[in-house]
């Protein structure tokens, strides 16, 4: 008889042995250290390749067979009556009795290998795993002139690249750009024009400087007289009166000229810009620069060429410069300098750009902004923590710059935490970073934010254990409790994912209560999709009865129309649930909401109405928190950590058009980084927010409908910023404004609102910004509070002006605003539409409502007095209902039917 093995499906526990291949004893040394087993325990027999000596296996036998279950064995085997080795996966074939099987087993060991064959060992051939080393011969040396080596190196603990300070910084660009002297001006111009340029400038010092001592004695005299008690007169009789007017008369004509030439110097440069940009801006002027004219040399009536790469080192001042009077061109050359700078962007000459916005425009804010475009983020960091202040777009320049321990100092300083740590961790500084996670964790959990902290915690740290901890007091204390809860159990799928079942069980058993039974069956139902094992949807389609049954055990039997959610083949379940709830509920009062609350612990400052939600924004000691929320009164908190209090409300800037994106704007608030907020059952849309501090604190924003954020600046004439929705800087167009009727300090306060292309501003009038850029004014009567248009309500196609003294009414137009109705009034300073042809004026103690007709006849529907502090009314999904929200967090919804 033969025997033979075959393949078996046979899973066996009993491993007695495992089989080391090849002929490298090292690996096998390796592999049996691996197991962590007494070698006593071990018994070993080399395997000789077939016809030779050589060893091509070697066959390890345990004497302790349990111990081999845990062993992560690469060719186990299992024994047949302790003698007979083979694989752990095969069987022998034929079957053969122990009676036969033990009169062919003649060796002490043997094994049968689909390879190696059949090979027997007697008990001499068992080898000790000590014999296969091998120990040199110990030879007596003398080790005294032994020399210890070289010492290792010092490890680095990091590398920091040199800063110079502000000063040599701006030296070092100053002397890459390098400035061309006015002798590398065109020959012939210098040959034609060099000495007559030193004749005007010498003679333009001489007569201005006769002029004011001629006028110095002029008044001297007259002061004489008047102390001689003879006012108009001089003081001796016999000088000829009129010499001296006449001679300042003279000098004065002759100033006039020269300063003419001056003036046909600046329109030679603008000249200039039309024919050669490049050449123009060498000799351009600053117009609102704000480091320059510290001191100023000899006026000449030529200018002077210079370097039109940006230069951090000239905006420190300390320079001297030629003053001109541009007051007649200011507006046409600001024109070109933009133009210029547009065209910089376009052909993405960054450096270019900053010279014009920094030097020739002091627009720090756009350079900063081109310069980071630019990949130049040293130095559009240091114009953010410089000149303008902003520390936090500072760091995140000098991060994407690769300047890691600027952005971690200043992170730090402004309580970004977690970048701070993202940033320790990647120069591998594993200890700070958890610190720097550590104080981040902390400042969420102040804010009861436990999904932020948890995430930090899991994703960065690697704690998962506290993570879930954190989790389950984040859905215990109700802080976004389904969205905890339900992270809660992702975390435990990654860690463990054959125990949800168990998570979730463990739960219903622990933190199971009355007010949260909807956000488990909720969560559940998440659980349920995503689950793919039968055994475990099964068991949560269980725990979701149970939870069901108790909410009907209470009458609540809406519980029931959940099970299809459970069990979505079933397609009887769905009209049980229906019929056997209306025959067995009772009847349970409507929910009629009138008024909820708002957390009353922070100071609310302004709220929008979006997409039939609202939402509002506040603040509490140092932390900014929103709420959403629906007319039924629920509500979603959302809270960031802020380094100190802003000085000035936030307000929100809504995009007119379909699109889910939001603004968040406060004169002195601090940069915070967009948030996306994940939808659920109640709020089925997320939309993002977006901060708007690095374009400008005293800017004023909108959106354009297109995607684009524009923005109005007006230091000294306004512009127009546009830029793309990931806040960079696409061109800057001057806006042909007469200031003569525009308040501009007005301007800087107000609201800048959109209206498809359109733009309106207000003041002391208001001010339309056309398609074109031109802007018409529209002056009134008395001064302008606030300006509202009429929304997604009716496309913008109305607008309230709410003034001191009254608010009128317009419709919108391709050309502006036309005035339709007004309503006589101090009382009110802000205004909202309600529905196409219904609004409120109010105040912070009083509101009206008033409709309107076809033929824009207003008439008023009610009046309704507030005690507490009103900061908005809102519409709301009902008709003829208005929402009222107080800085206090009291919303209190009121029926404004007309009375009877």
């Amino acid at each position: 008889m033969k025997l033979q093995l075959r393949s078996s499906n046979k899973t066996s526990n009993d491993i007695a042995g495992a089989l080391l291949r090849g002929s490298d004893m090292v690996a096998w040394l390796k592999e049996i250290s691996s197991w962590e087993l007494d070698p006593a325990s071990l018994e070993c027999y080399l395997i000789a390749e077939a016809g030779t000596n050589r060893p091509t296996a070697m066959l390890v036998i345990f004497l302790h067979p349990h111990r081999a279950k845990e062993l992560p064995l690469l060719e186990p085997c299992i024994a047949i009556h302790q003698k007979l080795f083979i694989p752990a996966n095969t069987e022998l074939y034929p079957v053969v009795s122990e009676q036969e099987l033990r009169t062919m087993l003649i060796w002490h060991r043997q094994v049968l290998h689909p390879t190696f064959g059949f090979t027997g060992f007697e008990l001499k051939d068992q080898i000790e795993l000590s014999s296969l080393f091998s120990f040199d011969i110990l030879t007596e040396a003398d080790w005294s002139f032994a020399h210890p080596g070289n010492a290792e190196p010092v490890p680095f603990t990091h590398i920091h690249v040199y800063q110079p300070n502000v000063q040599e910084l701006f030296q070092q660009i100053q002397d890459e750009i390098g400035q061309k002297p006015l002798s590398e001006i065109k020959k012939e111009e210098n040959n034609r024009n060099i000495f007559k340029k030193a004749i005007d400038f010498l003679k333009y010092q001489f007569v201005k400087a006769l002029f004011k001592l001629l006028m110095a004695f002029r008044n001297s005299l007259a002061q004489y007289a008047v102390a001689a008690g003879q006012p108009g007169r001089l003081p001796d009789p016999q000088a000829p009166p009129h010499w001296l007017d006449k001679l300042l008369e003279n000098l004065g004509k002759s100033l006039k000229v020269m300063n003419g030439k001056r003036e046909k110097e600046i329109e030679r440069l603008m000249k200039l810009f039309d024919k050669n940009q490049e050449e123009a801006l060498q000799y351009a002027l600053p117009l609102n620069a704000f480091y320059q004219n510290r001191g100023t040399h000899a006026q000449s009536n030529t200018l002077t060429r210079r370097s039109t790469s940006f230069n951090l080192g000239s905006l420190m001042g300390g320079q001297t410069s030629n003053v001109w009077d541009i007051s007649n061109n200011f507006h046409s050359l600001r024109d070109k300098y933009l133009q210029a700078a547009n065209n910089a962007i376009a052909t993405k000459d960054f450096k270019k750009a900053a010279y014009i916005y920094a030097h020739l425009l002091g627009d720090f804010n756009a350079a900063a902004n081109v310069l980071k475009q630019g990949g130049m983020y040293r130095e559009a960091a240091a114009l953010y923590k410089d000149h303008l202040k902003n520390l936090s777009a500072a760091a995140s320049c000098f991060a994407e710059g690769g300047l890691y321990f600027d952005a971690i100092e200043l992170y730090e300083e402004t309580g970004k935490y977690e970048a701070a740590g993202d940033l320790y961790a990647k120069i591998n500084q594993p200890e700070k970073a958890n610190s720097a996670y550590c104080r981040f964790v902390n400042d969420q959990l102040s804010s009861n934010n436990y999904i932020e902290a948890s995430r930090v915690m899991y994703d960065k740290m690697k704690r998962p254990d506290e993570a879930r901890d954190m989790l389950l007091k984040g859905w215990d204390r109700k802080a976004k409790e389904e969205e905890c809860l339900h992270v809660y159990f992702q975390i435990g799928l990654k860690e463990h994912p054959d125990q949800l079942l168990r998570d979730v069980q463990f739960v219903q058993r622990n933190y199971l209560q009355i007010h949260n039974e909807s956000a488990f069956l909720n969560v559940l139902s998440k659980l349920n999709k995503q689950e793919k094992t039968a055994g475990c949807r099964e068991g949560i389609f269980d725990v979701a009865c149970e939870v069901i049954h108790s909410k009907a055990e209470r009458n609540d039997l809406h519980g029931l129309y959940r099970l299809k959610e459970f069990l979505p083949e079933d397609k009887l379940l769905s009209s049980d649930s229906v019929r056997y709830v209306t025959q067995h509920a009772k009847p349970v009062p409507a929910k009629i909401v009138d008024s909820f609350k708002l957390t009353t612990d922070v100071e609310w400052q302004d709220v929008l109405w979006f997409r039939q939600q609202f939402v509002a924004v506040g603040v509490r000691n140092a932390t900014l928190k929103f709420a959403r929320g629906n007319w039924e009164g629920d509500i979603e908190y959302y809270t960031w950590p802020l380094k100190k209090a802003p000085w000035n409300p936030y307000r929100f800037i809504q995009d007119p058009s379909p699109n889910q994106r939001i603004l968040l704007h406060s004169q002195g608030g601090e940069e915070l980084s967009g948030v996306g907020f994940i939808p659920d059952n109640i709020f089925n849309l997320d939309f993002s927010v977006a901060f708007t501090r690095n374009l400008g604190v005293f800017a004023k924003f909108c959106l354009n409908g297109e995607g684009q954020i524009c923005c109005v600046q007006d230091d000294v004439a306004p512009v127009l910023h546009t830029y793309n929705n990931q806040f960079q800087l696409l061109n800057t167009i001057s806006l042909k404004a007469d200031l003569a009727k525009i308040n501009t300090t007005l301007l800087i306060e107000s609201d800048l609102i959109s209206d498809g292309k359109n733009f309106y501003a207000y003041g002391e009038g208001i001010t339309t910004i056309l398609p074109d850029y031109t802007c018409i004014d529209e002056e009134l009567s008395d001064t302008v509070l606030s300006l509202v248009l009429s929304g997604i309500l009716d496309n913008n196609k109305h607008a309230i002006a709410v003034c001191d003294d009254n608010a009128i009414l317009y419709t919108t137009g391709p050309k502006g605003l036309t005035y339709r109705a007004q309503i006589p009034s101090g009382e009110f300073t802000q205004a909202t539409f309600l529905s196409t042809d219904t609004f409120a004026l109010y105040s912070h103690k009083v509101i009206r409502f008033y409709s309107f007709d076809k033929e824009y006849s207003i008439s008023q529907i009610k009046r309704v007095p507030v005690a507490e502090f009103l900061i908005k009314v809102l519409p709301t999904t009902n008709l003829n209902q208005a929402a009222l929200f107080f800085s206090k967090g009291y919303v209190k919804l009121i029926d404004y039917s007309p009375e009877d």
